[in-house]
């Protein structure tokens, strides 16, 4: 298994019905969508960023052109991922591969 990987029984002890897991998430899914199409970005974001494990922690972004390290602050609006730098200035990053340090 993959390194962090792990599965709903592993953490739970638990055996779950995999059609009940699956429709469950794709009602979720459905949710999430309609609130994107009436425009509740800031809802869905803010939601989001309760499970995201990025959030300060230091990162290095390689944005194809150069790498840049720092921590994440926050997530924008429209899904942007804010770092500050070690020289304090903040940078958005749209799309990159992020890497947590160690």
């Amino acid at each position: 298994m993959p390194r962090g990987a792990t599965s709903l029984f592993l953490e739970t002890k638990r055996k779950y019905e995999i059609d009940k897991i699956f429709k469950r998430i794709v009602k979720e899914v459905i949710i999430l969508y309609k609130d994107f199409k009436r425009g509740y970005y800031k809802v869905i974001v803010e939601e989001a960023a309760d499970y995201i494990d990025t959030l300060a922690r230091k990162v290095s972004v390689d944005t194809g052109r150069k790498k840049i390290k720092g921590v994440a602050y926050r997530i924008g609006k429209y899904g942007a991922l804010y770092i500050k730098d070690d020289r304090g200035r903040r940078k958005k990053i749209l799309a990159s591969e992020i890497v947590h340090c160690r």
